[in-house]
């Protein structure tokens, strides 16, 4: 019975057993058993940590024990077990403490080792190696403490969190540098130690890094990594080893990559060009070695350049890279095949973007031969890298007009791979998808339109099984399929076509919209999200022109008109939107950059989603058929996950609203800005001030055009003919050179021509688009809202002829702006406050009337007129008196940037070149007008807006009224200094009468022209406008003498003129507002 009691007793020891131990700080007892398998393990561990927490002495015993501690939980051996079954003398110790040691970290720190240690054994290690680090502080031994570090990243990085492994092997390295002059026990070796363990941890953080963006789509986590991992190699790179230098110009390369699929080429650009001088210098030290990896960094680099559109520099380093690769090539063809056709490719590409496409021809040539005698010389094992060559080749046979070879080259590639049975099946069916898609094009430019639309139709058809299937993931090649297939079919489509045609159409189109969004959400760059807008105008108007063919064939006419304005709102709105979601400069530099970037990942999801959805509702609505009852070609784009799709936008939702706190907590008066998203037929309607307004929104494309009016009670669609786009754009283009004829060298305007020229125009576009208008307008309408559409934003629709002779528009009916119903929305949401703060920025010395303007100015609004001074600080004045103002006003210099419509800018200081702008992308990226309601832009091109496909929403009637604006004023051309005075005086003076700026502007208008306002006054002759300036005193006290002498000049003048001085529309018509109406 006792011998049974004393194996009881060792095998499970009892707590009242531990209690003794602990008492008796027997800490070699508590130590045995904390690492014996038993019930109470973990008391007797916790034992052992309060017994050492307690002791005031831990000798050269107690540190072995530890150390032997650690050795057992790394790896259980006989020897190690050994050493605890027996006392050793102080002797014998002595003679371990440096070989358990050496034994200990050779174990721990073998990072192979450590991978194959069952999970079980590594948890203790950590428990063990953090516990020696505390004894170790205590006996304040930096070399066992720095050891046990050691272990613990080791086993961390193996098993655990490989970027904070890496961060503490910094912090490390660090403390070690610091250290090692006081400490002689620490010194090169041990550095080298912490090195060895780093460099592995580090290629797998690069590697982490690119999965984590290419499967996940998390850039901030994959800029996280790949910035740790260079600032690891930068840390423990050895420039006498050249795999270190090797693999750190592998995490810049890496680095580079990511930051230009996110837009930032400027860095990424510098981050290529840093790997590539590495290489290069490391080729030269090692007088010849690694040529192979640099020209595959040059490869890279021609990749960057290639889509960054530096073409000729993409040239010049694909030169290179072949010339150090052909030699080598020659010696070993099949090793360096992928790297040398691939620099062809490369090379071929770039020369077809510099239209040369002789020379492209025979390098894709020359990259099609060494694949063909790949493709031989491997026993014909997959053809995949073979038919991209020859797709490339029929690409540039394409660009040189040999459309009768590249069709040959199609049809041969296109048979290579069907007949390929060894190439995986999603690759080959994503080559063949393409293969069709560029033949198509090959086959339009020969005129075989049928036959293109079929291969246009296949390519789509395999992308859409791909897709169902789940057996490859390829958005730009889905929509790409899906945007040729609808382009081709398209031109086909008429009222004869038939329910099945139509049904084929939408399908395709509505996929390549919804796609598009999965593409934008993963899309960075601002060049590649306007090359995806681009390519998208033609899919929207493409599915208009299907809705407006589905009108005769039973749909509903308020149907239709719903789908036409959400599809022809998400056209306007998307880039738009892309700009809102990715611009927050306010917040660079002070809010984590992590943080941002989750701000704007969110808000990008929140739009695809609700697009998504849109997408989807809306096809279902469209059609009487039930899901189970659609054809497959019809439903197979359809996501038919609905609640997961809601419940997706709903966490979404949260998210941004947890982001806007943790921001509003640095920033209190942060604002998200809006996401837009479409609006049904009902809530444009309630946006309609009363019964006696319509909207008129106009959309204009190459196959359809259309103006949808929306009144209380009513809905027309009228549907304009082919000719009537080409028409407003032949007049746009002469209302350009009417408008550049009438400018001076200098670029002064010469109002007299200028309305000269412009009439007929406005006759031609009105009679063009109204006729058919004003037969559908309710006779109780007195009131147009206008929503313009590409080149139909640059014409003042109010002076368009009326019904009756000898009328404009605007007689019949007050006239208002809005650039879109979503602009307008958000308008509307806002609180109009009083009218009474006015901000303006000081005078241009070279406008002399403005000096006028700002006198009459400060009688309007008295001390609440502020004025900021035209100097270099006046643009960061602004944006810290933005959020205390009712109205900003502008009179200086403005001007239009036709190339880049949101470097447009208003100008507040020059001084020589050197000038102080403020453009529409700074009002968008930079400022909030919490408070304001009204902006008035009376200076030359304010108001102008780009008449095309995508960018026409940039101007800066957009920009304010996003920024906070209520409603605003702006100029469509330069208007004379002296008019703009006088309107400028004579609308303050109605607006703070209690008119809203719209009334204010209309009355002020009628005023200024001699007709009469509802005050029955206006300037119907020079004699009254020269009582009117004298009333207001506008002419009174001007400093300047050459300007009095001026204003004498023209009192003169029009005492003696029996004509309202400024009837011409000339000086009043440039003048509109855009925003809420009343």
């Amino acid at each position: 019975m006792a011998k049974q009691a004393n194996s009881k007793d060792e095998n499970e020891p009892q707590a009242e057993e531990i209690s003794n131990f602990i008492k008796a700080q027997d800490w070699p007892a508590l130590l045995r058993l904390s690492i014996i398998p038993h019930p109470l393990e973990n008391q007797a561990e916790e034992g052992l940590q309060e017994v050492f927490r307690s002791a005031s002495v831990i000798s050269i015993w107690q540190r072995i024990w530890l150390c032997l501690y650690i050795s057992y939980h790394s790896v259980v051996s006989t020897p190690t077990w050994l050493l605890f079954e027996k006392r050793w003398t102080s002797e014998q110790l002595d003679t371990l403490k440096v070989l358990p040691n050496a034994s200990i970290i050779e174990r721990s720190l073998n990072i192979d080792f450590v991978r194959r240690s069952a999970k079980s054994h590594q948890d203790r290690v950590l428990k063990a190696a953090r516990f020696v680090i505390i004894a170790a502080e205590r006996l304040g031994d930096k070399h066992l403490s720095t050891f046990a570090s050691l272990v613990e990243v080791t086993h961390c990085g193996v098993h655990g969190d490989l970027p904070s492994a890496v961060a503490r092997l910094i912090e490390l390295h660090e403390d070690l540098l610091k250290s090692s002059p006081h400490t002689p026990v620490i010194n090169a070796g041990t550095l080298e130690v912490l090195a060895g363990i780093a460099r592995p941890f580090l290629s797998e953080l690069t590697d982490k890094a690119s999965i984590e963006y290419e499967r996940n789509n998390n850039y901030e986590e994959a800029r996280q990594l790949l910035l740790l991992a260079n600032l690891g190699w930068k840390t423990f790179v050895d420039k006498d080893l050249p795999e270190d230098v090797l693999q750190r110009s592998r995490t810049m390369q890496a680095y580079a990559i990511l930051l230009s699929k996110n837009g930032d080429a400027e860095k990424a650009d510098a981050y290529h060009v840093f790997a590539v001088r590495m290489l290069r210098q490391l080729v030269e030290d090692t007088k010849g070695g690694y040529q192979v990896e640099y020209a595959s960094s040059l490869r890279n680099y021609t990749g960057f350049l290639f889509d960054m559109g530096q073409p000729r520099l993409a040239i010049h380093t694909a030169e290179e890279a072949i010339e150090i690769v052909k030699p080598l090539y020659a010696r070993d063809p099949i090793n360096y095949c992928d790297l040398l056709a691939g620099l062809y490719n490369n090379h071929a590409m770039a020369l077809i973007q510099i239209d040369l496409p002789g020379e492209a021809l025979s390098s894709s040539a020359s990259a099609v031969r060494i694949r063909e005698k790949e493709f031989e010389t491997r026993l014909k094992k997959g053809s995949e890298k073979l038919v991209l060559a020859m797709e490339l080749y029929a690409s540039a046979l394409n660009h040189c007009h040999r459309m009768t070879e590249s069709k040959d080259v199609f049809e041969s590639a296109i048979a290579t791979i069907q007949d390929d049975d060894r190439t995986e099946s999603h690759k080959k069916h994503h080559l063949l998808a393409s293969l069709y898609l560029n033949y198509s094009e090959t086959l339009a430019k020969l005129d075989d339109s049928e036959a293109a639309r079929q291969h246009a139709e296949t390519a789509w058809i395999i992308c859409r099984d791909m897709f169902r299937q789940g057996i490859s993931h390829s958005p730009s090649l889905r929509m790409k399929a899906s945007e040729i297939f609808a382009r081709r079919l398209i031109p086909t489509l008429s009222a004869a076509s038939t329910a099945e045609q139509l049904d084929i159409a939408e399908a395709a189109l509505r996929m390549a919209i919804e796609v598009s969004e999965e593409i934008r959400v993963g899309t960075k760059s601002p060049s590649g999200l306007q090359g995806l807008e681009y390519s998208l105008s033609d899919v929207f108007d493409g599915l208009i022109q299907v809705l407006l063919i589905r009108l005769d064939r039973g749909r509903s006419k308020e149907d239709i008109a719903n789908e036409v304005l959400k599809f022809s709102e998400m056209s306007r709105m998307r880039s738009l939107s892309s700009v809102l979601a990715n611009d927050y400069c306010q917040l660079e530099g002070v809010v984590d950059g992590k943080l941002l970037a989750q701000l704007r990942d969110t808000q990008a999801n929140i739009s695809a989603m609700n697009n998504r959805l849109f997408y989807t509702d809306h096809f279902l609505e469209s059609t009487d058929l039930k899901i189970e009852e659609m054809s497959k070609v019809t439903a197979d784009f359809l996501i038919l996950e609905k609640p997961e799709l809601h419940q997706q936008r709903h966490q979404y939702e949260n998210d941004l609203k947890a982001i806007q706190k943790r921001i509003e907590e640095q920033i209190p008066a942060f604002e998200v800005l809006n996401v837009f998203t479409p609006l049904e037929l009902s809530e444009i309607r309630e946006m309609l001030p009363d019964e006696q307004t319509a909207f008129l929104y106009f959309h204009m494309a190459d196959r359809v055009a259309v103006c949808v009016v929306v009144t209380h009670a009513t809905v027309e669609l009228i549907e304009y003919p082919q000719t009537t786009r080409e028409e407003t754009q032949s007049i746009l283009r002469e209302w350009a050179a009417a408008y550049q004829n009438s400018c001076d060298s200098g670029g002064k305007l010469n109002s007299m021509r200028w309305g000269r020229l412009m009439r007929p125009l406005l006759d031609r576009l009105g009679n063009l688009l109204f006729d058919s208008v004003y037969p559908k307008l309710p006779n109780s309408i007195q009131s147009l809202i206008i929503v313009p559409h590409r080149e139909l934003h640059s014409f003042p629709f109010h002076i368009c002829p009326g019904r009756q002779p000898y009328k404009f528009l605007c007689d019949e009916f007050s006239i208002h702006y809005v650039p879109s119903f979503s602009v307008l929305s958000q308008c509307l949401k806002r609180s109009r406050g009083p009218m009474e703060r006015m901000l303006s920025v000081r005078r241009t010395a070279d406008l002399e009337f403005l000096e006028i303007e700002e006198k009459m100015l400060t009688v309007a609004f008295g001390t609440n007129a502020k004025y900021l001074d035209s100097t270099p600080e006046v643009v960061h004045q602004l944006r810290a008196a933005s959020a205390e103002i009712d109205i900003f006003h502008h009179s200086g210099h403005g001007y239009y940037d036709q190339d880049d419509p949101l470097n447009s800018s208003l100008v507040f200081w020059e001084n020589g070149n050197v000038k102080v702008t403020f453009s529409v992308q700074d009002v968008l990226e930079t400022i909030k007008f919490r408070n304001a309601t009204l902006v008035v832009l009376a200076c030359c091109e304010g108001g102008i807006v780009q008449p095309d496909e995508v960018d026409e929403h940039f101007g800066f009637p957009t920009a304010f009224l996003v920024a906070g604006m209520k409603v605003g004023v702006f100029a469509m051309w330069q208007v004379d200094d002296l008019a703009t005075a006088i309107l400028v005086t004579r609308f303050y003076e109605r607006l703070l009468s209690g008119l809203s700026p719209a009334r204010a502007l209309d009355q002020t208008q009628r005023w200024m022209r001699g007709v009469p306002d509802d005050l029955a006054e206006c300037l119907e002759d020079g004699p009254a406008t020269a009582d009117y300036v004298e009333k207001m005193g506008m002419f009174t006290g001007i400093s300047d003498h050459s300007l009095r002498a001026d204003c004498e000049s023209v009192l003169k003048h029009w005492r003696d003129s029996e004509t309202p001085p400024f009837q011409s529309p000339v000086f009043w018509a440039a003048f509109f507002t855009s925003g809420v109406s009343q």
